[in-house]
């Protein structure tokens, strides 16, 4: 990711800047070249911490900024704090495909919103030799949508069978498993430190504290989804695809200025060894396939 931004002199004469007040216009070199910015003009906004930057309250920045996106017609989608400025690659486009190429790396990081797509379908600006990386990006994130909404159908059919072939009062049922909840303010709820272990055995591609959060993410985006019943399933599945997918390694990079995610409990040397062994003795099974072959 690149240490400095682009500002151009045409921004101080601009029409619709020089109708900003001073501290808009703050806000606005704030959002163009902030610490928390990126190279593709959608990333991550932080009020509380932009606020502290620019030495203002976060009321009175969360009030500037929506003076300065209804002005320079750029958007905040507060549920999930993404921020976009749709003109961007006007004045930052990538010299080459490869540039984009690693540009695009940065849409990672970003929780997809609304914004993600208006992002991807925004062609203007862009030459089509770099729109065509755009393109590809843009068909691989359709799919993964398309993955999480046949997810999500096929979790809903497995409620509906599961409520349908539930045991009456008169059956004696089996002594039920902690239940996971979530809810938009507390997140998730009952997850107990057995769960951790099994999710970091069975997952090892995957920072679960990262997972954890991106879940809450997308579900406040998504929040016609989140309403279920079975979320440890949904914990699993989500869990499950990430580990296909190669873990969130990549992702891990956190942005300038974001909070860190709170450290694991450091292993015990019981755990330790009982971890490498079995690494151990799935590296001695991958090897024994191996050579069948």
């Amino acid at each position: 990711m690149t240490r400095y931004r682009k500002i151009y002199p045409c921004f101080w004469r601009d029409d619709k800047v020089l109708t900003l007040p001073d501290a808009a216009k703050l806000v606005a070199l704030y959002c163009l070249c902030g610490p928390q910015t990126n190279r593709i003009g959608l990333y991550v906004l932080s009020p509380g911490l932009a606020a502290e930057d620019c030495g203002m309250t976060q009321k009175r920045f969360l009030a500037l900024l929506d003076t300065v996106c209804h002005t320079l017609s750029w958007r905040y989608f507060g549920p999930s704090r993404v921020f976009y400025i749709p003109s961007w690659w006007a004045w930052n486009r990538p010299d080459n495909e490869k540039a984009m190429k690693g540009a695009l790396t940065d849409l990672g990081e970003v929780t997809q919103t609304p914004l993600t797509q208006e992002f991807l379908a925004n062609r203007i600006h862009l030459p089509d030799s770099i729109a065509l990386v755009l393109d590809t990006v843009c068909h691989t994130v359709s799919i993964q949508e398309q993955e999480q909404e046949q997810e999500q159908e096929q979790e809903q059919e497995q409620e509906q069978e599961e409520t349908a072939l539930a045991p009456t009062a008169a059956e004696p049922a089996s002594e039920p498993e902690t239940k996971i909840t979530w809810t938009t303010v507390g997140g998730f709820q009952n997850i107990t430190p057995q769960d951790r272990q099994d999710w970091a055995t069975a997952y090892p591609a995957c920072t679960l504290d990262v997972q954890l959060a991106q879940m809450c993410q997308w579900l406040k985006a998504n929040p016609a989804k989140a309403h279920k019943s079975q979320w440890r399933r949904f914990i699993t599945g989500w869990l499950a695809r990430s580990q296909e997918r190669g873990g969130d390694v990549a992702s891990n990079r956190t942005m300038p200025g974001a909070p860190a995610p709170p450290p694991q409990p450091p292993m015990t040397v019981a755990e330790a060894l009982a971890r490498t062994k079995r690494i151990r003795e799935q590296q001695e099974l991958e090897n024994g396939l191996d050579s069948r072959r």
